[in-house]
């Protein structure tokens, strides 16, 4: 506690590894010393309020522009992210699958190849958009994309590593939108069934054996 005239103001006992709160001689500001990407940094304010707020705001801003120095591609950022934290509670076939979509839908692409810090929500809507219009994919092919990005940029954003999820924006194209047409099934006819199954059943006269 801060034991004197001008501040009453209780003085927090961080966590372990969450820095310390002091106050300064002048026994009106506050100072908030934290490690930050491994460097010890400070920051001043007139309330324990205003240095804790201070230090998120200057906490992601360094995270923020250490990751602009890091010349990772969007396409590198996702294999990463789904051998750390899709992996291991994946099926191998999710597995497998999720990591041909990024192969194909990812990286064979401009977008992917692109830094991850630099793609916004209009870049990914307009890949979405030439995955149906250009590569005309199936919906289920394009949703899977839309899918892994999604997921992708949660994770990012929880982490801290970008400031805003550009995926909150970014729309799914509408079934009816899609240009690929869904295959149609196509049914037999009675007289269709009729031929399919005497012929599936003829039997060879000098073997007496199975044709099919």
């Amino acid at each position: 506690m801060a034991n004197n005239k001008n501040k009453r103001e209780v003085i927090p006992k961080l966590p372990y590894g969450q820095g310390t709160i002091n106050i300064m001689p002048d026994g009106e500001t506050y100072i908030y010393k934290k490690n930050v990407a491994g460097k010890r940094h400070s920051v001043y304010g007139t309330s324990v309020k205003e240095v804790m707020s201070l230090m998120v705001a200057y906490e992601r801003d360094i995270k923020r522009k250490a990751g602009q120095k890091e010349n990772i591609t969007l396409a590198e950022a996702m294999y990463s992210w789904l051998e750390k934290y899709k992996k291991p509670k994946l099926k191998k076939t999710s597995y497998d699958t999720l990591r041909k979509t990024i192969s194909s839908r990812i990286d064979n692409h401009d977008i992917g190849l692109t830094r991850v810090y630099a793609i916004d929500a209009d870049m990914i809507q307009e890949h979405l958009n030439s995955l149906n219009e250009t590569d005309c994919l199936s919906y289920s092919t394009i949703k899977k994309c839309y899918d892994a990005l999604n997921d992708f940029y949660r994770n990012y954003f929880i982490q801290g590593k970008i400031e805003t999820n550009p995926m909150l924006v970014v729309q799914m194209i509408n079934k009816e939108n899609i240009i690929k047409e869904t295959k149609k099934i196509e049914f037999f006819e009675s007289e269709d069934i009729k031929l399919f199954t005497s012929q599936a059943c003829r039997i060879f006269p000098w073997s007496g054996k199975p044709q099919y």
